[in-house]
């Protein structure tokens, strides 16, 4: 269900059943009751609207252009506020002592999508797991799920628009509303996942450690005004930026086949966008980078100039 009790659903595309798109869509969280309230200003959305899937961006099925086009797809609508890892009704209460529900169910959502593709007779042998903002987020542990089922198969995960986040403290009971530790430690890999160790980066680090083959990925703009506006004045760096580079460093230094993509912008999110296919960062194509990952190429890491964390940045004497 949808965090306000209404129906959920999930779409599907039908394209070759050797090749399969998991992807997991965007659209804010909370875990407080300022940013949960649907009475005061969410920022989330809460139930989903009878609408097809996007035409745009790598949803774009007749464009030949497009690396998916003969894919088939299954899209997971987002509208339960957990970043699709929750399993919980949460209770909050407004400053007024009025409490109301929000069913965090973004685990048994998703799980629904993915169990509809495990019920299913195929047996995919290349899988790309991937997600805008919120979605980004659960990439790897989903991208797990489906290693763990499809063992032949190769699986490749990225993330788009959720890269900046870092934050200092350890999850502590009362942050987790989504009740995510619920079912994320029985997840393949994920059994030592505790809520001291937790981070975002810490999913891509598990599930790369876990499924040697499989490969993770980034995208991110370098000025994200979404994520910045997110963060706000919960992050150990001054900029979106520096919060990039420490993240992705710290994945790195765990995972050998771990690659990332930022580009020069404000914007968030490239996937569902026609962007998707202009975008280009030292000549290389994201359209193309995407691809060649999605078919097992090896592809390099693309930093846009400039956007160099402020260590890296040359000195005046060695400009």
């Amino acid at each position: 269900m949808c965090s306000d009790g209404s129906e959920f659903f999930f779409l599907t595309h039908a394209g070759d059943p050797d090749k399969l798109v998991f992807f997991l869509e965007g659209g804010g969280g909370c875990s407080e009751s300022s940013s949960c309230d649907p009475e005061g200003q969410p920022t989330y959305k809460m139930t989903l609207q009878d609408q097809p899937m996007p035409a745009t961006g790598i949803f774009d099925f007749d464009n030949s252009e497009n690396p998916f086009s003969d894919y088939s797809m299954v899209y997971v609508p987002y509208c339960t506020g957990d970043v699709h890892i929750g399993d919980n009704d949460a209770v909050y209460q407004r400053p007024n002592g009025e409490t109301f529900t929000v069913h965090h169910r973004g685990w048994l959502n998703a799980k629904a999508a993915l169990d509809w593709v495990f019920d299913r007779s195929f047996a995919p042998d290349a899988i790309f797991v991937t997600g805008e903002s919120a979605g980004a987020i659960p990439t790897p542990i989903y991208a797990s799920l489906l290693a763990d089922q499809y063992g032949n198969a190769r699986i490749v995960s990225l993330g788009d628009g959720a890269g900046g986040y870092r934050y200092e403290s350890p999850v502590t009971s009362q942050q987790d509303r989504w009740q995510m530790f619920n079912f994320v430690t029985q997840v393949p890999g994920f059994g030592d996942l505790t809520p001291e160790n937790w981070s975002f980066e810490q999913l891509y680090i598990q599930a790369g450690q876990a499924f040697p083959e499989m490969t993770l990925a980034r995208f991110d703009f370098a000025s994200d005004a979404a994520q910045s506006w997110f963060l706000g004045s919960n992050s150990e760096n001054e900029t979106l930026l520096e919060n990039l580079h420490e993240n992705n460093a710290d994945i790195s230094k765990s995972l050998s086949d771990f690659r990332t993509f930022i580009a020069p912008s404000d914007t968030h999110t490239v996937l569902g966008k026609q962007a998707f296919y202009s975008l280009s960062v030292n000549d290389i194509r994201l359209r193309d980078w995407v691809a060649d990952l999605a078919i097992g190429e090896g592809v390099d890491n693309i930093l846009c100039e400039g956007c160099q964390a402020p260590e890296q940045m040359p000195s005046a004497e060695t400009e």
